[in-house]
């Protein structure tokens, strides 16, 4: 079967040879959430990436990542890498980005249809601007990306091939409304929570 390992912070060079011996085994590196938890240990990517392990970025829950931005994921995974290892940039920013891509499909079987721009593959795309503020020059669009970027500069998006953002604008709702739905909802649990407690 497969599994799709969260956060693997203190694995042991024997637990890395079980997940490079398994079938179909991944782990789902939360970099920004691990540092939030206080823990000392970090994700061991570069090994487990040498030893033929898929590594894929994501960003945990709301309570260890509240803003769910993939680029600065990747900046935060590049940057704990480096600490790491005690060398600069141990995981390149195109392997930063293909972490964040075509191995977060392979990491879930779903390479065959996403993760990458081909045909036959979902068009599933994202424009981001790269000409305003705090974007400064780099040896490579990867490196622009990962260490200028932020989730907050992406203009246009496609699902499937339908349009869902057009230059910052959600097409399908308004995003006032979303945010209002958002809020009732979390107040309404919090509410939930405070009436549990005072019967406890």
């Amino acid at each position: 079967g497969r599994i799709h390992a969260a956060h693997c912070l203190d694995l042991s060079d024997e637990d890395i040879a079980v997940f490079a011996r398994a079938e179909a085994a991944s782990v789902a590196h939360c970099a920004s959430a691990g540092l939030r938890s206080g823990r000392e240990a970090i994700c061991p990517v570069v090994p487990l990436k040498r030893a033929g392990v898929t590594v894929a970025l994501g960003t945990d829950i709301v309570a260890a990542n509240n803003s769910y931005d993939m680029v600065a994921e990747m900046r935060v995974a590049g940057l704990v890498a480096s600490h790491r290892e005690g060398k600069a940039q141990p995981i390149s920013s195109r392997e930063l980005v293909r972490m964040t891509t075509i191995d977060g499909a392979r990491a879930l079987g779903l390479d065959h249809e996403i993760g990458s721009l081909e045909a036959g593959k979902a068009a599933d795309v994202i424009a981001i601007d790269v000409s305003g503020p705090g974007y400064s020059e780099a040896p490579d669009i990867e490196t622009l990306l990962v260490y200028s970027g932020s989730g907050r500069d992406v203009r246009h998006s496609w699902v499937a091939g339908e349009q869902l953002v057009a230059d910052r604008k959600l097409l399908r709702r308004p995003l006032a409304e979303i945010k209002a739905d958002y809020s009732a909802t979390y107040q309404s649990f919090w509410s939930r929570v405070e009436a549990a407690r005072k019967r406890a």
